[in-house]
């Protein structure tokens, strides 16, 4: 498998994008996954796999070249672990982890390097927790898989103010995660404060995530990276947000819902409807406003052109720069 332009004779490349017709025309490689009406539009002058759904058709050769490698069953001794912590058959432990009392992991998962498991973990089936992650106060279905420096079940961001500073509010709730979740690298999840942090089935979470303290988190989620949920929001099924988009506290986000990279979300979407800018609004409202906007810094510096013909303006003070 690989890039059109960086292809042999010996590989398979995939070509879904128009824009890629040049590397189309100059690759080496043996086989190319297309579409009918992409390849009628280019020349090929190797064999043409033709599917309705390429890239779908590609993943799924990539995970027969190159299939991952059934879990070897092994507890390293320099593993710390539990008296009191039931370990499932077939699970592998890598060296450095610590696994403490109460933990209950299920058949054949796999705990990383220096991860730690702390109190009121428990794990499904086929799970996997990443290098130097941490959970703790959690309970994850089957499939579940966390990766590296990601921390699960922290206390939640609640603090009172006293006459002495501010007092934190004890958090007391868990983290529930469903089955076939994956939450990336570096991403943090706070336990609820006195309910739970739940994050539904079949979610996709990239890396460097932050979700807050009692978030609920609906079936077959995408989350990008870098995304921040603040307390208390409730983001509904099969919502897809954008890299970088904050979404503020106590909003109701609804079902199929698609949110803008970068957007900043202060109020309840409604569902089935897709939103951007800061703050958020309908993206053809978005579209509208930055056309605008855009125009109106057009007539502004033209005006300004006409008014100080050669100069331009720092602080509020013409600059002339012929001298």
């Amino acid at each position: 498998m690989a890039e059109l332009d960086e292809a042999n004779e010996h590989n398979i490349c995939l070509f879904a994008e128009p824009a890629y017709r040049q590397q189309l025309r100059n690759t080496k490689a043996a086989a190319v996954v297309t579409t009918l009406p992409l390849a009628s539009s280019a020349v090929c002058t190797m064999d043409v796999l033709l599917v309705e759904q390429p890239r779908l058709a590609f993943a799924m050769i990539e995970q027969l070249f190159y299939p991952q490698p059934p879990l070897t069953a092994w507890i390293s001794p320099r593993a710390t672990i539990s008296d009191q912590a039931a370990i499932g058959a077939g699970c592998r432990i890598e060296p450095g982890a610590v696994i403490e009392a109460q933990v209950r992991l299920g058949e054949g998962c796999h705990v990383g390097p220096n991860a730690v498991l702390g109190a009121g973990v428990t794990l499904g089936s086929g799970c996997s927790v990443g290098a130097n992650a941490t959970m703790s106060h959690t309970l994850a279905g089957d499939r579940v898989h966390v990766f590296a420096n990601a921390a699960i079940g922290r206390p939640g961001f609640g603090f009172l103010k006293t006459a002495r500073g501010l007092l934190r509010m004890p958090q007391l709730g868990r983290v529930v995660i469903g089955d076939d979740v994956e939450i990336g690298a570096g991403c943090t999840v706070d336990r609820g404060t006195l309910g739970d942090t739940r994050i539904g089935t079949g979610c996709k979470i990239d890396n460097g995530v932050q979700i807050a303290h009692n978030v609920t988190i609906g079936i077959g989620c995408i989350l990008a990276g870098h995304v921040g949920i603040a307390g208390s929001a409730t983001i509904e099924d099969f919502v897809v947000i954008g890299g970088g988009v904050v979404i503020s506290d106590h909003v109701t986000v609804g079902a199929h819902v698609q949110i803008a990279v970068g957007s900043c979300v202060i109020r309840d979407v409604a569902a089935r409807t897709a939103v951007g800018g800061y703050p958020a609004v309908a993206v053809r409202q978005w579209h509208r406003q930055t056309v605008a906007v855009t125009r109106l810094a057009r007539r502004k510096g033209q005006s300004n052109a006409k008014d100080n013909p050669g100069n331009f303006v720092v602080k509020d003070k013409p600059v002339d720069v012929r001298k």
